[in-house]
């Protein structure tokens, strides 16, 4: 699986700039036949993404960006342009959007507060070992544990210990593709969000 930067900002002009710098209100108009009208940015908002680093405000807003200026750098590399995956800006997005969860206290009392951002989940999406508990999930997204690993064969005691990957929290499979989650909350807000864009779009088609 690809492994998201870590600043949207950043991802977001290079594209803009690969895409041949695109006047924004066409990118704005182009838009609007995608996107719900409550959901139409303005030009200046789409600057702001472009040239100070702010953040769309759904991540269903930035994937339809992200199309479009795919679109247009494809044209403009003559089709050498590689698109990311929607799942990799989707990521990107949360991990950029969302604020760190609080430490847990240790032995000595509460932990330090950390600067910047991280997971917060909102919704009722839960994490109980190794059940999911999302509600309904449509559209071919289904959710399950990791496979149990294998068991290593016996090797002698190292001096130092070996290094181990982090464990699976929960691996997702979407269509084709497969998104291995190794932080629990990022895997939920990851499933909240999913949920509450698909009840934004049934909302829509109604």
């Amino acid at each position: 699986m690809e492994q998201g930067a870590a600043d949207l900002g950043h991802e977001l002009r290079q594209l803009y700039r690969a895409a041949g710098s695109p006047a924004v209100d066409k990118l704005v108009e182009l838009s609007q036949g995608r996107l719900p009208v409550s959901h139409w940015p303005t030009p200046s908002s789409v600057r702001g993404w472009f040239h100070e680093g702010a953040a769309p405000v759904s991540c269903a807003v930035l994937l339809v960006f992200v199309e479009l200026l795919d679109g247009f750098a494809r044209q403009a590399s003559d089709g050498a342009h590689l698109p990311r995956s929607a799942q990799w800006w989707e990521l990107l997005w949360y991990r950029t959007t969302r604020p760190q969860p609080p430490a847990p206290d240790g032995p000595d009392g509460p932990a330090p507060a950390t600067a910047g951002g991280g997971n917060v989940v909102e919704g009722h999406a839960q994490l109980l070992g190794p059940t999911v508990q999302a509600g309904a999930i449509n559209g071919g997204v289904h959710v399950h544990p990791p496979a149990e690993p294998a068991a290593a064969p016996p090797a002698p005691a190292p001096s130092v210990p070996p290094q181990r990957d982090p464990p699976v929290v929960i691996r997702v499979q979407r269509g084709t593709e497969t998104i291995e989650f190794y932080d629990e909350g990022l895997a939920r807000i990851w499933i909240t969000s999913v949920l509450g864009q698909r009840h934004g779009e049934e909302e829509a088609g109604r």
